[in-house]
């Protein structure tokens, strides 16, 4: 399967697997990520897989520090919140540590022990996957995906 380009044009347009790994975000980083706004994820853990596909949920909670802190980069961009459910893809192109410079696209502060996942090739779908969020983890069947992306 050959997806569209991607809207930030980035132009990464490798196949779905049959499973697309599925994490959780917080809003408003889950919209600022499918956007292609946010381009480096940051976790404790190191991504675990090869460069690869995934999928974005977006958690019914919102960080209201993060709210306040990216209102208008969020405004600029016109973005829509929504909550509980998988709003889109990305490709997680590397996985190194974070550093300082890192911050901005990461939209966090630098800490120690902190992982980059560099993300790009974001894809916002048009039919949101209804779904409780993953704690860890979880992976969507590929025709699911395919769906929400048409």
């Amino acid at each position: 399967l050959a997806l569209p380009p991607s809207e930030d044009g980035a132009g990464v347009t490798p196949p779905l697997p049959s499973r697309i790994p599925c994490i959780s975000l917080h809003q408003p980083y889950a919209e600022l990520v499918v956007a292609g706004i946010k381009t480096i994820e940051t976790r404790t853990w190191e991504w675990p897989y090869e460069p690869g596909w995934l999928a974005i949920h977006a958690a019914k909670r919102i960080n209201g520090g993060a709210e306040r802190k990216l209102y208008d980069l969020l405004t600029d961009n016109k973005i829509v919140y929504r909550h509980g459910c998988v709003i889109g893809l990305v490709y997680v192109s590397a996985c190194r540590p974070l550093v300082t410079v890192d911050e901005l696209q990461a939209c966090v502060e630098w800490a120690p022990g902190l992982f980059a996942w560099c993300l790009c090739a974001a894809r916002r779908f048009k039919t949101p996957i209804v779904m409780r969020g993953p704690q860890k983890i979880v992976y969507l069947n590929r025709n699911r995906v395919e769906e929400a992306l048409a």
